[in-house]
């Protein structure tokens, strides 16, 4: 996680399928959320393989940056996740 002005950046990288997730979601500081930033940015750009677990954690991202007043934006999305997205009917709801 690394600062930039007024926003967060949260990256997260590897492999994001439910046998890593957990290790995925851990990495993340989630004290962000609880900080005076007004935006938090989620690069995704170094994912190398997921499944439905990113697409929740994403979810899960998106609903507790709701609850605490904050923007939240996903940046440098890739081509495959951006279709499983799509595929879910969640660009609006996330954004993207």
């Amino acid at each position: 996680m690394s600062e930039s002005g007024n926003n967060e950046i949260i990256s997260i990288s590897g492999d994001c399928s439910i046998y890593e997730i957990g290790d995925r979601f851990t990495e993340i500081d989630l004290s962000v959320f609880s900080t005076e930033v007004s935006s938090i940015e989620v690069d995704l750009e170094n994912i190398s393989d997921f499944d439905a677990s990113l697409i929740q954690m994403l979810v899960l991202l998106k609903r507790k940056a709701t609850k605490c007043g904050k923007l939240l934006r996903f940046m440098r999305v890739p081509d495959s996740v951006m279709e499983s997205v799509r595929a879910l009917y969640l660009v609006e709801y996330l954004d993207m």
